[in-house]
């Protein structure tokens, strides 16, 4: 799928009519030991069929030790699990200092983190250097009988990827492979992939540490509603933005 039809699917398209107003709104920087926040953070759905994407289940996963859930050992290159979603879209495991030369030829706009690990100096003076805004969004593992993605964090992270404005965006929680997965997952539904297919890619990455809550999560994911509500969002916050980015009347 093209970036041009997922922005169609998402209802993007109103926001893409607004690029040239939006060239003169100002540039947003990452500060150092700062976190962006995203316009979106204070909204919720008011769809209340929604309420079913944080569905229960009773099946229990494997326990993990605690170095399964750190991030991995240094790799020179990319990220460990690096891959491209989709034009602009980045999905990958924590970034560490070897990898910071070549991720800064993706020329990234903004970085996603799904953890709440503390960033280390280096990785502080790769954002800053770069100019990159950075957002932190906690998604919690599905690792619990009743655990589920709160659906406010789910929305924050799919506003976040799926508006371009915030292109090219790179999305990654420590392995890259549960909670980044989840959101891709999820992500990958919105843009009319079949669960077959998203499951197949999930489970790419996860390898052997697949969990089956994690594709039970995906798979109750409802896409429609998530999708009718940042359609909701991007029209209310074009109509919203359109006065206050007119030109002063001595810069026309």
């Amino acid at each position: 799928m093209t970036s041009n039809s997922v922005k169609k699917l998402l209802g993007l398209d109103l926001l893409s009519s607004l690029n040239e107003l939006l060239r003169n709104a100002p540039e947003r920087s990452a500060a150092e030991n700062s976190i962006c926040t995203p316009d979106s953070a204070n909204i919720s759905p008011s769809n209340s069929s929604a309420t079913s994407l944080a569905s229960r289940t009773s099946n229990t996963s494997p326990i993990e030790t605690l170095e399964d859930s750190l991030p991995p050992s240094p790799s020179y290159g990319l990220p460990v699990n690096f891959g491209e979603v989709a034009p602009g879209i980045y999905r990958s495991s924590f970034p560490q200092g070897t990898n910071f030369e070549h991720l800064s030829d993706l020329k990234l706009k903004t970085i996603l983190t799904l953890v709440s690990e503390q960033y280390s100096n280096d990785y502080l003076d790769f954002i800053n250097s770069q100019g990159i805004c950075h957002y932190q969004i906690m998604i919690p593992p599905n690792k619990e009988a009743f655990a589920a993605i709160p659906l406010e964090s789910m929305t924050k992270a799919l506003s976040l990827i799926s508006d371009t404005r915030n292109h090219p965006i790179l999305v990654h929680c420590n392995k890259g492979k549960h909670r980044t997965g989840c959101v891709i997952g999820c992500y990958r539904k919105m843009c009319d992939w079949g669960i077959d297919k998203v499951t197949a890619e999930y489970r790419h990455y996860a390898g052997a540490k697949a969990r089956s809550l994690d594709e039970k999560y995906i798979a109750e994911f409802d896409q429609q509603s998530m999708i009718e509500h940042l359609n909701n969002v991007a029209y209310h916050k074009a109509k919203e933005k359109i006065p206050l980015l007119t030109p002063p009347a001595s810069e026309k």
